[in-house]
């Protein structure tokens, strides 16, 4: 096991419903508590949008790449910028390694809803823990010399607001590598002067015991299985949600689950469908839903969607949740949906918009920089050996300027991951890479920056020399 301090960008919603969730949760949100001293850490690492850092607490003494080191990392760390690192004091009842997580990166929410008023900032997950604890906060920095002025006071008011909460501030030192994180809150409860200062270093990940052991290359996020939000099982997802049984829509979203899977999930993967199981992927506005549409009337299929209708209403309420919850729910869409699918296949062909892969690979990009994404061959990307697997997939891809203006022509609100495609070159490639990497059952890719007809022309290609029926069958 080890121990990480880990950032990543993302968006912010306004849901007071989320300060409401938090309450559910909370041992006593008002006791106080030292990071130091009550979460014992050793390693931070930030997941930045393009590169990974890892930094130390103490100092390494290892100064001979200290200027490669320093320069690949003088963007994010550049002195006109203000950066801190806020972070829940709360406990909750419930103090495993996967609740304290789940519960902490709830609570975040509180702190990254404040993007929209604070201008010029960026908002980051973070996640900090011990050999027995991980726990989420939110790392925000600066990016113009006006807001850096502003930041401190207005992080200063939000402790004011939310007393559950705490704040260090990153400050340099003589060396290039070293920083200083100090307390900027009014918390008296150090049991030492030190308490209030830690000092961390700039490393390379070769210098993390423990970490690079096992998976040299990949975001900490998918070495430790009690943080991961891509599931290979549905136990897996289910307990994350049962964390949060308490909560209203959650109870709702398990007892539904219940109802529909009545079988042990592990039978359902070794069915034999009589008829294709084809899954339609890809980003917003990539022309699923027209080729789904296509194929249903060319192949006589059955068309499905996740998340299924039993738990759409649910989706914009997990939608504001952090990634590891997010999953889990998309998760239980696609178990439900696969046990019907089973069913569905035995008398006609069924063709599905999104599935798993969907799931994975929007888990992967937000949760890692692009350059420490687990490699092809990671266990990541391997199909749950519990949920059933399609005949074919197909993974249609169109060149930004495309997508956007399709998207343009909706007239629709933009969802969660629409704004994130929109407004992150490097989230969308390392989304596209996700899906690329994907495999048993592998994602066929297919541009579909064409007519209509031309798609579909290149999608049934694919399919027949695939093996799939086109026939079309008459009703």
């Amino acid at each position: 096991m080890f121990t990480f301090i880990c950032a990543r960008r993302l968006f912010c919603h306004k849901d007071t419903k989320l300060i409401k969730l938090c309450s559910y949760l909370l041992e006593d949100s008002t006791e106080k508590m030292s990071l130091s001293v009550n979460y014992p850490w050793k390693y931070i690492y930030i997941a930045g949008s393009d590169l990974p850092i890892y930094l130390k607490r103490g100092r390494t003494l290892q100064n001979e790449s200290e200027s490669r080191i320093s320069k690949n990392y003088s963007k994010l760390f550049d002195k006109r910028n203000s950066k801190y690192l806020l972070f829940s004091k709360s406990r909750w009842a419930d103090s495993s390694c996967k609740a304290t997580y789940v519960h902490s990166a709830i609570e975040s929410h509180l702190a990254y809803r404040q993007k929209g008023k604070w201008p010029a900032t960026t908002f980051s997950h973070a996640v900090f823990g011990s050999e027995d604890c991980v726990q989420k906060g939110v790392f925000c920095c600066s990016t113009s010399q006006e807001q850096h002025s502003h930041l401190h006071s207005q992080i200063k008011d939000f402790l004011k607001e939310n007393n559950s909460f705490k704040a260090y501030q990153f400050h340099e030192s003589s060396s290039k590598n070293i920083f200083k994180l100090s307390d900027i809150g009014d918390d008296n409860t150090y049991e030492t002067s030190d308490d209030r200062e830690i000092e961390v270093e700039i490393v390379k990940r070769s210098s993390m015991k423990g970490l690079q052991e096992n998976d040299p290359v990949a975001s900490p996020i998918f070495s430790l299985p009690e943080i991961s939000p891509v599931f290979h099982s549905y136990n897996e997802a289910r307990i994350v949600l049962e964390k949060l049984s308490c909560v209203p829509e959650v109870k709702e979203l398990l007892d539904v689950t219940d109802n529909c899977i009545t079988i042990a999930t592990e039978k359902s993967c070794d069915q034999t469908l009589l008829h294709p199981f084809v899954v339609v992927e890809g980003m917003d506005a990539t022309g699923k839903t027209t080729l789904t549409e296509l194929l249903e009337k060319k192949m006589g299929a059955a068309r499905y969607f996740t998340p299924p209708p039993q738990i759409t209403h649910l989706r914009a309420f997990f939608d504001k949740y952090p990634e590891i919850v997010r999953r889990a729910y998309y998760s239980m869409g696609n178990y439900i949906v696969a046990r019907e699918i089973i069913q569905e296949c035995q008398s006609r062909p069924v063709i599905m918009d999104r599935f798993w892969h969907s799931t994975a690979a929007y888990g992967i990009a937000n949760e890692t920089s692009s350059g420490d994404m687990p490699e092809p061959d990671h266990s990541v990307y391997r199909w749950p050996s519990d949920l059933l697997k399609p005949t074919i997939v197909l993974f249609l891809t169109v060149s930004e300027d495309v997508r956007k203006q399709r998207l343009s022509g909706r007239g629709l609100q933009a969802t969660f991951e629409e704004k994130s495609l929109d407004n992150d070159q490097l989230f969308r490639q390392r989304l596209c890479d996700a899906y690329r990497r994907m495999n048993s059952p592998s994602c066929i890719e297919i541009d579909a920056g064409g007519t209509v007809e031309e798609v579909q022309s290149k999608a049934l290609q694919v399919l027949a020399s695939h093996g799939v029926n086109l026939h079309c069958i008459n009703k």
